[in-house]
Protein backbone atom coordinates (compact mmCIF):
# COMPACT_ATOMS: atom_id res chain seq x y z
CA UNK A 1 0.00 0.00 0.00
CA UNK A 2 1.30 3.45 -1.17
CA UNK A 3 1.62 5.86 1.89
CA UNK A 4 0.22 9.34 1.52
CA UNK A 5 2.63 12.27 -0.41
CA UNK A 6 2.60 15.38 1.60
CA UNK A 7 4.66 18.45 1.59
CA UNK A 8 6.01 20.83 4.62
CA UNK A 9 6.16 25.00 3.80
CA UNK A 10 8.31 27.03 5.76
CA UNK A 11 8.62 30.52 5.69
CA UNK A 12 11.64 33.27 6.40
CA UNK A 13 12.05 36.65 5.93
CA UNK A 14 13.09 35.88 1.82
CA UNK A 15 10.16 33.81 0.84
CA UNK A 16 9.59 30.63 1.43
CA UNK A 17 10.34 26.45 0.51
CA UNK A 18 9.12 23.06 0.26
CA UNK A 19 10.36 19.81 1.09
CA UNK A 20 8.45 16.67 1.09
CA UNK A 21 7.56 13.54 3.72
CA UNK A 22 7.71 16.14 6.48
CA UNK A 23 6.93 13.24 9.14
CA UNK A 24 10.19 11.56 8.27
CA UNK A 25 12.63 14.82 8.57
CA UNK A 26 12.35 15.72 12.28
CA UNK A 27 16.52 16.51 11.46
CA UNK A 28 15.23 18.65 8.64
CA UNK A 29 12.93 20.52 10.88
CA UNK A 30 15.15 21.74 13.42
CA UNK A 31 18.13 22.48 11.49
CA UNK A 32 15.50 24.53 9.43
CA UNK A 33 14.46 26.54 12.41
CA UNK A 34 18.52 27.11 13.28
CA UNK A 35 18.13 28.85 10.04
CA UNK A 36 15.24 31.26 10.78
CA UNK A 37 13.04 28.94 8.95
CA UNK A 38 9.51 28.62 10.41
CA UNK A 39 6.65 25.64 10.21
CA UNK A 40 4.16 26.59 8.26
CA UNK A 41 1.91 23.57 7.28
CA UNK A 42 2.22 19.85 6.15
CA UNK A 43 0.14 19.20 3.25
CA UNK A 44 -1.19 16.46 2.42
CA UNK A 45 -1.38 15.67 -1.45
CA UNK A 46 -2.88 12.96 -3.64
CA UNK A 47 -0.73 10.08 -5.25
CA UNK A 48 2.34 8.16 -3.12
CA UNK A 49 5.33 9.36 -1.95
CA UNK A 50 6.89 8.73 -5.17
CA UNK A 51 9.28 11.25 -6.97
CA UNK A 52 8.60 14.99 -7.52
CA UNK A 53 10.80 16.65 -9.79
CA UNK A 54 10.79 20.42 -10.62
CA UNK A 55 8.03 23.36 -9.05
CA UNK A 56 7.77 26.58 -10.43
CA UNK A 57 5.84 29.66 -9.18
CA UNK A 58 3.76 32.66 -10.44
CA UNK A 59 4.17 35.26 -8.24
CA UNK A 60 1.36 37.00 -9.75
CA UNK A 61 -1.67 34.59 -9.20
CA UNK A 62 0.00 32.91 -6.23
CA UNK A 63 0.01 29.44 -7.34
CA UNK A 64 3.07 26.76 -6.86
CA UNK A 65 2.86 24.29 -9.72
CA UNK A 66 4.68 20.77 -8.35
CA UNK A 67 5.61 18.08 -11.05
CA UNK A 68 4.69 14.94 -8.94
CA UNK A 69 6.59 12.95 -11.18
CA UNK A 70 5.89 9.02 -9.60
CA UNK A 71 2.13 10.00 -10.15
CA UNK A 72 2.15 10.87 -13.59
CA UNK A 73 0.43 14.87 -12.66
CA UNK A 74 1.08 17.87 -11.66
CA UNK A 75 -0.51 19.74 -8.44
CA UNK A 76 -1.63 22.79 -8.09
CA UNK A 77 -0.78 24.67 -4.98
CA UNK A 78 -2.63 27.82 -4.06
CA UNK A 79 0.11 29.82 -1.47
CA UNK A 80 -2.32 32.07 0.01
CA UNK A 81 -4.92 30.16 1.60
CA UNK A 82 -2.59 26.70 1.58
CA UNK A 83 -4.16 24.30 -0.56
CA UNK A 84 -4.04 22.43 -3.25
CA UNK A 85 -6.51 23.29 -5.71
CA UNK A 86 -6.23 21.04 -8.26
CA UNK A 87 -4.16 17.78 -9.44
CA UNK A 88 -3.83 17.59 -12.98
CA UNK A 89 -3.57 13.89 -14.27
CA UNK A 90 -2.22 12.66 -17.82
CA UNK A 91 1.14 13.64 -17.88
CA UNK A 92 3.43 10.60 -17.82
CA UNK A 93 6.38 10.91 -16.12
CA UNK A 94 6.26 14.90 -15.87
CA UNK A 95 9.56 15.74 -14.82
CA UNK A 96 9.99 19.85 -15.97
CA UNK A 97 7.40 22.55 -15.17
CA UNK A 98 7.83 26.20 -15.67
CA UNK A 99 4.90 28.57 -14.82
CA UNK A 100 4.78 31.27 -17.65
CA UNK A 101 2.56 34.24 -16.05
CA UNK A 102 2.22 37.01 -19.10
CA UNK A 103 0.71 34.12 -21.36
CA UNK A 104 -1.22 32.84 -18.28
CA UNK A 105 -0.41 29.08 -19.48
CA UNK A 106 2.34 26.33 -17.62
CA UNK A 107 4.48 24.09 -19.62
CA UNK A 108 5.08 20.81 -18.30
CA UNK A 109 7.59 17.89 -19.74
CA UNK A 110 6.09 14.20 -20.01
CA UNK A 111 9.16 11.74 -20.50
CA UNK A 112 6.50 8.81 -21.12
CA UNK A 113 5.20 10.39 -23.83
CA UNK A 114 8.37 12.66 -25.25
CA UNK A 115 6.25 15.51 -25.33
CA UNK A 116 5.27 19.20 -23.77
CA UNK A 117 1.94 19.88 -22.38
CA UNK A 118 1.13 22.68 -22.11
CA UNK A 119 -1.76 23.97 -19.08
CA UNK A 120 -4.32 27.13 -19.70
CA UNK A 121 -3.75 28.58 -15.77
CA UNK A 122 -7.38 29.38 -16.11
CA UNK A 123 -9.53 25.97 -16.53
CA UNK A 124 -6.27 24.22 -15.59
CA UNK A 125 -6.50 22.21 -18.34
CA UNK A 126 -4.09 20.76 -21.35
CA UNK A 127 -4.70 22.58 -23.99
CA UNK A 128 -2.25 21.10 -26.05
CA UNK A 129 0.84 18.74 -26.48
CA UNK A 130 3.35 18.89 -28.46
CA UNK A 131 5.99 15.87 -29.44
CA UNK A 132 9.67 16.69 -28.58
CA UNK A 133 13.06 15.07 -28.42
CA UNK A 134 13.28 11.98 -26.56
CA UNK A 135 12.96 12.82 -22.26
CA UNK A 136 12.21 16.31 -22.38
CA UNK A 137 13.22 17.46 -18.47
CA UNK A 138 14.03 21.12 -17.78
CA UNK A 139 12.40 24.18 -19.42
CA UNK A 140 13.46 27.53 -19.77
CA UNK A 141 10.93 30.71 -21.17
CA UNK A 142 12.41 33.37 -23.43
CA UNK A 143 9.86 36.32 -22.74
CA UNK A 144 11.10 38.62 -25.28
CA UNK A 145 11.02 35.55 -28.23
CA UNK A 146 8.20 34.23 -26.68
CA UNK A 147 9.73 30.56 -26.56
CA UNK A 148 10.04 27.77 -24.64
CA UNK A 149 13.32 26.05 -24.55
CA UNK A 150 13.52 22.14 -23.20
CA UNK A 151 16.54 20.06 -22.67
CA UNK A 152 16.14 16.33 -23.86
CA UNK A 153 18.44 14.81 -21.40
CA UNK A 154 18.70 11.09 -23.89
CA UNK A 155 18.67 12.43 -27.33
CA UNK A 156 21.13 15.43 -26.36
CA UNK A 157 18.94 17.78 -28.27
CA UNK A 158 17.52 21.15 -27.66
CA UNK A 159 13.71 21.59 -28.41
CA UNK A 160 12.17 25.07 -29.11
CA UNK A 161 8.71 25.62 -28.91
CA UNK A 162 6.73 28.85 -30.27
CA UNK A 163 4.74 29.87 -26.69
CA UNK A 164 2.15 31.91 -29.00
CA UNK A 165 0.88 29.14 -31.29
CA UNK A 166 2.53 26.17 -29.10
CA UNK A 167 4.02 24.59 -31.78
CA UNK A 168 7.51 22.86 -32.34
CA UNK A 169 9.97 25.24 -34.47
CA UNK A 170 13.03 22.87 -34.19
CA UNK A 171 15.22 19.90 -32.11
CA UNK A 172 19.01 20.49 -32.40
CA UNK A 173 21.13 18.41 -31.72
CA UNK A 174 24.39 19.24 -29.18
CA UNK A 175 26.59 17.57 -30.58
CA UNK A 176 27.84 15.25 -32.64
CA UNK A 177 30.56 11.81 -32.03
CA UNK A 178 33.53 12.19 -34.19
Amino acid sequence: MLKAASICLWISGLGFGLSTACSQQMDFKQRAEQLGLEFVADVPLAGGTTRFDYQSINASNRRLYLAHMGSDMITVFEIDSGKVIKDIPGIPNVHGVIAVPELQRVYASATGKNEVAVIDEHSLQVISTISVGNYPDGLAYAPIQKRVFISDEHGKTVSVIDAINNKLVKSSLLYRKA
